[in-house]
């Protein structure tokens, strides 16, 4: 996937990642296929890496072409924080830095990791590992599968992953509204809602820039970030106040397909034990324990989306450890608002209001009681 920053949304997003992973980066396991090539469309969603020496040229299948991966220099930059610029050649091209490669051969990856013993490398690197991800290289990456949105006149409630893609800055969404046919003129307002002050949040109003656009989703993301409060993420829901009728689309994680198994990862608290430090000779201190608490709904209105697992599925299954009040979810066509009483799929947004502090999922369920 060709774009400016991943995970994206892609997917992260997704991308996004992402806020997930943050919260708990055992949640996941990667959902790379390490691969010899990349291909497109084969259902494989693969990584690959060619590792390369100072002079040494090797080549390597990519997306629809095989490209020749030549690493002409290294070259050390004596800075605070001791970084090097890595000079490729491609195709047999000229040496070039390789972030001007990746744009003159349309190619991403990323270089470079150096190779070998730490001292060694820091003080006269010879080798590297060239890095690429799939869903950085294909249209539609087999890590992904796409999504369309419909948005009619009036309001819609969409999520926020259509409008941020997988980057940030002005550039990731225009690279995200490229996709459909919408464009940010065609708005005349979109809102947050702040579940902690109980208060819609102004992310955009007609006339005003994608960089000040992309400032208002960045500063809605980071509402009480420190909380860990599930609030402002790509799978919050906004209000969108359509001129026309007009479409997004965007590429989401197959991660996704199981949505609620994330979301239930995501929100679990997990408790850590570390050794206190103590001086040579004396007695070591007990181990130290803390618990690290996951993202969570706050108490409140909840803007969100819905997933292909949560579809059909009646709210007492999908509602983990919350305590769900009330569900609606608003039809745009009739712009009208629509109780729910089951889970809803991926192009469906809801509002729902929970009691308590908590997170999605599988229901909790007691053990049968022991024979008498």
């Amino acid at each position: 996937m060709k774009r400016n920053d991943k995970i994206k949304l892609i997917l992260a997003f997704i991308v996004i990642l992402t806020l997930f992973m943050a919260a708990n980066t055992n949640a996941q396991s990667s959902p790379y296929t390490h691969s010899q090539s990349i291909t497109c469309g084969n259902n494989l969603c693969e990584a690959s890496s060619l590792e390369l020496k100072i002079g040494e040229e090797k080549s390597k299948f990519i997306g629809k072409q095989s490209y020749t991966f030549k690493l002409v220099n290294i070259e050390k930059i004596e800075n605070p924080y001791l970084t090097y610029n890595f000079y490729l050649s491609i195709n047999n091209g000229p040496s070039m830095l390789a972030d001007e490669a990746k744009k003159q051969y349309n190619v991403d990856f990323n270089c470079c990791a150096l190779i070998g013993m730490q001292e060694e490398v820091q003080s006269n690197p010879k080798e590297v590992q060239i890095n690429f991800a799939e869903d950085k290289i294909c249209n539609v990456p087999d890590c992904a599968f796409p999504v369309e949105l419909n948005l009619y006149k009036k309001w819609n409630l969409v999520p926020l992953y259509f409008l941020q893609g997988g980057g940030s800055g002005s550039s990731a969404v225009e690279d995200a509204l490229k996709k459909g046919t919408c464009k940010l003129q065609d708005f005349t307002a979109i809102y947050g809602y702040d579940s902690i002050s109980s208060k819609y949040v102004n992310l955009y109003s007609w006339g005003r820039s994608p960089s000040d656009f992309s400032t208002s989703l960045s500063n809605f993301g980071r509402i009480d970030e420190s909380k860990r409060l599930l609030i402002g993420t790509p799978f919050n829901s906004a209000w969108i106040y359509s001129n026309s009728q007009c479409k997004l689309a965007a590429e989401v994680p197959t991660t996704f397909k199981n949505f609620l198994l994330f979301l239930a990862a995501a929100g679990a608290d997990r408790t850590e034990t570390a050794s206190a430090a103590f001086r040579p000779g004396e007695q070591p201190p007990p181990p130290q324990t803390r618990t690290i608490e996951g993202i969570k709904f706050p108490p409140s209105w909840n803007f969100f989306m819905g997933s292909p697992d949560m579809e059909g599925k009646s709210l007492n299954e999908i509602n983990g450890n919350c305590n769900i009040e009330k569900a609606i979810t608003f039809d745009a066509s009739s712009q009208s608002w629509k109780p729910l009483t089951a889970g809803v799929g991926i192009l469906t947004n809801f509002v729902f209001k929970v009691t308590n502090k908590c997170m999605l999922g599988m229901p909790q369920v007691a053990p049968p009681e022991v024979p008498t």
